[in-house]
């Protein structure tokens, strides 16, 4: 059984989504594109290629008309956004805790393209901002949550560096398994403290991570406190992969850690307002009950033993 995940920019995807951009960006500027069907804009929507690591939700508004949501930024800032359809392009206000940028989003055969003007300063809600207030813009690519990339060989994120200053959480997961060692313990220790927390209720992944991270030439601190806590030991995780492996059982260890991988990303995409709402019910039940039965690391891998 093969566990090499499709990767979430593959090249036959950006190449086609790299084309959209650059048409997009005219059509965007130049004010022409043609009227679509707003059920293009609606939904989740997970960034590519420069914009891996980001996400976008678009609704309907409920009261007056219009649409609003959320968008990650590829650099985790989290702006509401709120706009109208204007000649086939979605226009959004974005506005984060100390930041505000204007969203124009269009869609395209595999997802949308949006480019970002960040602003200086503030902009009242209904007026238009000085041209010395706008900055550059920056093309960003989305496809549709769920959509089935091609399974070709892709660009794998670099793993963090020493100069490394943030990391999205999803894009740690997603990557983890193709880094160095030292590459997983400096990305662990980039992840917000609540993302760490929900990680901790999957023993599964966390076995996993341990068993990346205790190939390192040295856990620090901190990591060595998750270990320690999670009921388990770098001599303990090495030995069970061994023996899973000697047993004919690790192909089902990886398996079970990439399902919980994927609700794992679901939770985190909730905490961050990027999922549907009927999925993040039935995630917060699934996180209830981690938090309260959820076993040790130690007594997972007993499982495959």
């Amino acid at each position: 059984m093969s566990f090499r995940r499709p990767f979430p920019a593959q090249t036959v995807a950006v190449r086609l989504l790299a084309a959209a951009v650059a048409l997009a960006s005219l059509l965007i500027l130049a004010g022409t594109a043609r009227a679509q069907d707003d059920a293009a804009f609606v939904g989740v929507f997970v960034g590519v290629d420069t914009a891996d690591g980001a996400g976008l939700l678009i609704e309907r508004a409920a009261e007056g008309g219009g649409y609003r949501g959320r968008f990650l930024s590829p650099d985790q800032v989290l702006y509401e956004v709120s706009g109208n359809i204007e000649n086939g392009v979605l226009q959004l206000r974005a506005e984060a805790e100390t930041r505000m940028a204007y969203l124009r989003i269009q869609p395209v055969s595999v997802g949308l393209v949006m480019a970002m003007i960040p602003v200086e300063g503030t902009v009242p809600p209904d007026e238009a901002p000085a041209p010395s207030q706008l900055g550059r813009a920056v093309q960003y690519a989305f496809v549709r949550e769920g959509t089935k990339l091609p399974n070709l060989p892709g660009r794998i994120r670099a793993a963090p560096d020493a100069n490394t200053r943030y990391l999205a959480t999803l894009t740690f997961l997603d990557n983890y398994p193709y880094w160095p060692a030292d590459g997983v313990v400096r990305g662990f220790a980039l992840i917000p403290a609540n993302h760490v927390a929900m990680i901790r209720m999957f023993p599964r992944v966390q076995a996993d991570l341990f068993w990346k991270m205790c190939d390192a030439g040295g856990l620090n601190p901190q990591l060595k406190r998750e270990v320690d806590t999670a009921g388990t030991s770098c001599a303990e995780v090495r030995a069970a992969m061994t023996e899973f492996q000697a047993r004919g059982t690790f192909d089902d260890f990886k398996a079970d850690v990439e399902a919980d991988t994927v609700t794992l990303r679901d939770a985190i995409a909730c905490g961050q307002g990027m999922k549907a709402r009927q999925r993040c019910q039935a995630i917060s039940q699934i996180l209830a009950e981690a938090a309260l039965n959820a076993p040790s690391v130690g007594k997972i891998l007993q499982e495959y033993r």
